[in-house]
């Protein structure tokens, strides 16, 4: 693996305040950076003292003996689930560096979807040498800043090989179920994948040019006959389930029994929309507008998106305009 760009182990030395600092490491082969990266390292420093830090050599098991916890930790984050806020910011890591018995420094890595993992023991092999150039030369590393050099260098060592590598419930498992061009290059290409998420089973779309942002999600769920569906009452993002309350709040429905419309302009997915043509029919008619004719069509095959004509019309075009 090379890391680009190159990796310099002088500026991981000490800890840093808040700290966030992303390496990506390639295959040797990659021809240029255009191509995924194997991995991607997220070096999170928490924000704690020296004396802090050299306290977690110091805590004594229930047999009186020392019993050091690693100062740093490299945690494997579930194949599909990079971009969960959890994983993905500094205060989401750092949540989880306090969970590593309070580790000073944690490592999070990113598995790519173009790439392979055969297993935990491979990546860790792979990582191995990568670790060790962030934290060799750590001196948050050493118990006693009054140890010799020659001996700083053999306990570096010696902690480096007990870094421990953590994971929630192994690498998970990422299923691409389709990707390509959608029909507007304003919208570019396109990803859905399956991924398992606190042990739901559910579905994303990605747009590959905000490979960070979920753009739509729906729970699936096994029916009668064992087939994955989606569940359609289920709203995947906070902000989905706010526009629904305000909707519910600021409705006349309930006062005055008419029938109010609606526009939504953008479908993604298409889960909130789901949503309200199954729980909030009798309330309103909804005209959606989309830009991309293409993700009508994800939204039909992939997400559950069936439009009712009774109650929801789906126009192509510019919201501004149409």
């Amino acid at each position: 693996l090379i890391a680009r760009p190159p990796l310099d182990p002088k500026k991981f030395v000490k800890l840093q305040k808040d700290r966030l600092d992303r390496i990506y490491l390639y295959d040797e082969e990659a021809s240029n950076e255009m191509e995924e990266p194997r991995y991607t390292l997220t070096v999170v420093d928490r924000n704690v003292s020296s004396s802090e830090v050299e306290s977690c050599f110091s805590l004594r098991g229930s047999n009186g003996a020392s019993t050091p916890c690693s100062a740093m930790a490299v945690f494997l984050i579930p194949a599909g689930r990079e971009t969960e806020f959890i994983f993905s910011s500094r205060r989401g890591l750092v949540t989880v560096a306090e969970s590593a018995n309070f580790c000073a420094r944690l490592i999070a890595v990113s598995l790519h979807r173009s790439h392979t993992y055969p297993s935990q023991e491979s990546i860790q092999q792979e990582l191995a040498f990568g670790i060790s150039a962030i934290g060799q030369r750590g001196e948050f590393l050493f118990t006693h800043r009054t140890t010799p050099g020659r001996k700083q260098k053999e306990l570096a060592a010696q902690l480096l090989a007990q870094v421990p590598f953590m994971a929630l419930d192994g690498i998970g498992e990422r299923n691409v179920l389709a990707q390509g061009e959608t029909a507007s290059p304003m919208t570019g290409p396109y990803i859905v994948e399956e991924v398992t998420a606190n042990s739901n089973k559910v579905r994303r779309l990605y747009f590959v040019r905000n490979p960070n942002v979920i753009q739509s999600e729906v729970l699936l769920r096994m029916d009668h006959s064992g087939n994955s569906i989606v569940d359609w009452a289920h709203l995947a993002f906070d902000y989905h389930k706010h526009m629904v309350a305000g909707l519910l709040l600021l409705s006349p429905f309930s006062l005055t029994g008419v029938i109010q419309k609606g526009l939504v302009i953008g479908l993604g997915g298409g889960g909130l929309l789901n949503f309200l043509q199954n729980a909030l029919a009798h309330m309103c008619n909804l005209t959606v507008v989309e830009l991309d004719d293409g993700v009508v069509e994800i939204a039909k095959r992939y997400f559950g998106f069936v439009p009712t004509e009774s109650s929801m019309v789906v126009k192509i075009g510019d919201g501004l305009t149409v």
